[in-house]
């Protein structure tokens, strides 16, 4: 255990999310990709990056109690389909079980390593809140500043980018929560 409180295994696995998201930089889906059926890929930043124990977790946690998962997607939103390892809407769940869900402006404040949330636009009948996840690189005082996601792009695929949220852009309005891997 370090004197600030947090252990040396937080800190190493803060890292290696951070390691990871920045090696997915750059990844572009092709056009065939389907966010339901498609295997998981570096479009999934946050369950790449924290493979394979973050699957594994919310797995386990699928298997203790179905309910919540369920009711969040239905009878199809189980570990058995890829999508349920895609939804930021079942990461969030899964963190907020756990109580490493912080809504924006909690404490801790954000750091490089921590999952970040988005809820980017209405998207009608389909907006699910959260409805994307990423990887935080970097932060400075009270907020996160720059962040791995995934993006659509205008070839009906998916792009990994590394954004910079700047006060009141887009970005920054949709930032909503964020939080430690278990």
């Amino acid at each position: 255990m370090s004197f600030h409180g947090l252990s040396d295994a937080r800190k190493s696995r803060r890292q290696h999310l951070v390691t990871a998201a920045r090696a997915m930089v750059g990844f572009t889906s092709n056009s065939n990709f389907d966010p339901i059926h498609s295997d998981l890929c570096p479009i999934d930043v946050a369950m790449v990056a924290g493979s394979p124990w973050l699957q594994d977790a919310m797995q386990r946690d699928f298997q203790k109690s179905p309910e919540g998962y369920l009711k969040i997607g239905g009878g199809a939103n189980t570990p058995g389909r890829n999508y349920f390892f895609r939804s930021s809407l079942n990461l969030a769940h899964y963190m907020k079980r756990q109580n490493f869900y912080l809504p924006r402006g909690g404490h801790p404040l954000p750091v490089p390593g921590m999952i970040a949330f988005f809820d980017v636009g209405d998207r009608g009948r389909y907006n699910f809140i959260p409805d994307r996840s990423g990887i935080i690189i970097e932060a400075q005082r009270t907020r996160a500043t720059r962040v791995v996601v995934s993006q659509g792009n205008s070839k009906d695929g998916y792009d990994v980018k590394l954004i910079t949220i700047s006060r009141g852009s887009d970005y920054d309005r949709d930032f909503i929560g964020y939080g430690d891997l278990p």
